[in-house]
């Protein structure tokens, strides 16, 4: 299947957001940086109410519907594999850093919490077990649903249920919640980018109004409280807003490169994905001991180090077979 580059771009740079919001968002809870607090807020809600959304709308984007019910085991084989084995990895990989870190680590993973991540998920490998279930979630439905307008509607009505069901199961919680999205970026892989792209300037100026009046919604009356992942409020919304205005600038970009750097590390995405976090912390505990203070270097060399450090592992796990079959399983096992 030949890569679609915009698409690979739109991974590497959302990616690259990711990274940069739990730069801001490990400060924010090392507790060392109290005076930019409110500051760090803001940052973290304008790009928490982008990535993740945007990085599942792309994710549905490559979705494949089932061809009926026989094929249905063999597509979930490949689903688990490729998403619970990488799961794995991270929580592994996160409990081993936290153990490193000892008492500079502000909340600790204990053994419990990793023996437990079948039901609850460590840190930000949340994702990838949303993921899973939406995936299966969604593989089912499609056995049934042909029509991508009617199974973005099913979905679409099944992540609003999700507002007040407020399941405790978190796996539950999550499948239901954000398959809508994850349906909307299927349905726009059938839609003209062309055709999407039309008064393309008036489509971004009202959107990013729209965001702008959320966050002015948010600042006044909401602030104290972040983006939620499981049980938003009106981030719901906006949500849906950050993916349309992500599928219509992407695309557009020129092909310069800005855009081929981050197209080609968007083939990286998932490693990337899994080591940040751990990586970032490793970075921030190291600075604090050595008692570097300045919030400004926390951020650049947070960024920086954490991108770059995070590059390299991705270049070991895509160049050694052993370490590359824990990140792309379906590559080595024959069905």
């Amino acid at each position: 299947m030949k890569r679609i580059q915009w698409l690979d771009f739109g991974k590497g740079f959302t990616i690259f957001l990711v990274l940069v919001g739990h730069v801001f968002k490990g400060m924010q809870t090392s507790g060392a940086f109290e005076a930019y607090h409110n500051s760090f807020q803001f940052i973290i809600q304008c790009f928490y109410i982008f990535h993740i959304p945007v990085f599942f709308a792309l994710s549905g984007y490559l979705f494949k519907p089932v061809k009926d019910l026989q094929a249905y085991p063999k597509y979930v084989l490949k689903k688990s594999l490729n998403l619970l084995i990488p799961y794995l990895l991270f929580c592994v990989t996160y409990f081993f850093f936290q153990k490193l870190g000892g008492g500079s680590v502000r909340e600790g993973t204990s053994l419990a919490d990793l023996l437990a991540i079948y039901k609850r998920p460590i840190a930000v490998s949340w994702y990838l077990y949303v993921l899973w279930g939406v995936s299966l979630y969604v593989g089912l439905l499609s056995v049934f649903i042909k029509d991508q307008k009617k199974l973005l509607t099913v979905t679409a009505v099944t992540s609003i249920l999700s507002y007040p069901l407020h399941s405790s199961i978190f796996l539950l919680q999550g499948t239901l919640l954000w398959s809508g999205i994850y349906c909307l970026g299927h349905f726009l892989s059938q839609v003209s980018l062309e055709k999407l792209a039309t008064h393309l300037t008036q489509k971004v100026l009202v959107i990013s109004a729209l965001i702008a009046l959320y966050l002015f919604w948010w600042i006044q009356f909401d602030f104290k409280n972040g983006v939620s992942y499981l049980t938003p409020g009106p981030e719901g919304l906006v949500f849906v807003l950050s993916v349309f205005l992500a599928f219509l600038l992407y695309p557009r970009l020129p092909h310069n490169g800005f855009f081929n750097y981050f197209a080609d590390k968007g083939k990286s995405s998932l490693i990337i994905y899994i080591f940040h976090s751990p990586v970032l912390s490793a970075i921030r505990i190291m600075l604090l001991r050595l008692g570097v203070q300045s919030m400004l270097l926390h951020v650049l060399i947070g960024i920086a180090g954490g991108w770059l450090i995070s590059l390299f592992i991705a270049y070991l796990f895509n160049k050694v077979k052993f370490l590359n079959f824990f990140v792309a399983p379906t590559k080595y096992i024959r069905f």
